[in-house]
């Protein structure tokens, strides 16, 4: 072992697409869960994944379409607070003009963002098992994300045309400021929208791996603890048994299981 990924169980388990998806399947391997119903919501998606190969070919083309959402949102954040004592006027063009990339970066990813949450409202069953799952945000409707975001698009078409390579004039400083102060009012619900996003990438990447695995996959049923589970007689613990155990990374060159 190298120190690198080549081996590991996050190598094996790794089909995120975006960067948040990568950063979140990390934590989980760090962080298992233990509760049983907590862990069989996450399952129950995979295996809705698994029967239905169109949602997940829909959700992989919309995370393909994502930058770091989690890390431009961080700087969004920051933003706004080391700027709160400085006039937008006063700060130098090359900050401005980064300012105004990433502003126009993170509303093009949540639009993509939300457009998928939309597209998976359409799968009932999906978006109930993802309802117990995650806190999901209101997308439509008077108050709903979807038309917050569409009036911050009108304004970077009207304001920004070219937000990747224009530079900020003076006076369009102080309007970049406010909508980005606006924006940042609905950190939460972004957060919200962004850890959805994630759990679905994660559990995705599931559902690819049991799909390609070399050898049979099962989902494991997990009892709970009781006097009449098998203990360990020397840890007085519960203990796991399988059947037709083999490791993931034990195969042949033929591609066959030893």
């Amino acid at each position: 072992y190298d120190g690198g990924h080549l081996g590991t169980l996050y190598k094996y388990l790794d089909n995120c697409v975006s960067p948040t998806g990568k950063r979140l399947l990390r934590n989980w391997i760090c962080h298992p869960l233990k509760d049983i119903g907590s862990i069989n919501k996450r399952l129950d998606v995979v295996e809705e994944f698994m029967a239905n190969s169109e949602i997940m070919q829909i959700t992989g083309q919309y995370l393909q379409k994502l930058p770091d959402l989690e890390r431009l949102l961080g700087r969004m954040k920051s933003s706004v607070q080391s700027s709160a004592s400085v006039l937008p006027a006063l700060l130098g063009k090359k900050v401005l003009k980064q300012r105004v990339k990433a502003f126009g970066q993170i509303v093009k990813g949540f639009r993509s963002g939300i457009d998928l949450l939309l597209a998976l409202q359409k799968e009932v069953n999906m978006t109930r098992l993802l309802c117990k799952l995650c806190t999901l945000p209101i997308l439509v409707g008077n108050s709903g994300l979807e038309l917050f975001l569409s009036q911050f698009e009108a304004a970077i078409d009207s304001d920004f045309p070219n937000y990747q390579n224009q530079d900020v004039a003076v006076e369009n400083a102080e309007t970049l400021a406010i909508l980005i102060e606006l924006f940042i009012e609905r950190a939460t619900q972004w957060s919200e929208v962004i850890h959805t996003i994630s759990c679905l990438d994660v559990l995705r990447s599931f559902a690819i791996a049991a799909s390609l695995s070399a050898g049979s996959m099962a989902r494991p049923v997990i009892f709970p603890e009781s006097k009449n589970t098998d203990q360990n007689q020397e840890t007085k613990g519960p203990i796991l048994k399988i059947q037709g155990l083999w490791h993931p990374f034990a195969v042949a060159a033929d591609g066959q299981l030893p």
